[in-house]
């Protein structure tokens, strides 16, 4: 259960959290059709998404800048953002 907190609304929340994401200090995440995470690492990272619980994991990807590069050569563009979801079971799941 959550903690409570006098005069604390959802609102209070997700203003506070847009302002973390104009300030780069945290970043909002689609999971899925309308749903949303937010994280605070602003690392270049990728992400591991569970379809059977939807937990999520951080990852690196080997070898990501030649990919962004290869993408770039091959379709003209110059990437200024980019993210990777990986969708798959977890070891949990897998276990079930």
């Amino acid at each position: 259960m959550l903690p409570s907190y006098p005069n604390m609304s959802f609102a209070t929340v997700y203003k506070t959290l847009e302002i973390l994401q104009k300030l780069n200090l945290a970043r909002m995440l689609s999971t899925g059709e309308d749903s949303f995470r937010f994280e605070a690492n602003m690392s270049e990272h990728q992400h591991l998404q569970c379809t059977c619980c939807g937990a999520i994991m951080d990852i690196s990807v080997p070898n990501e800048e030649s990919l962004t590069a290869s993408i770039e050569a091959s379709s003209g563009y110059a990437i200024q953002k980019k993210e990777f979801y990986f969708f798959g079971l977890c070891p949990e799941c897998r276990k079930k």
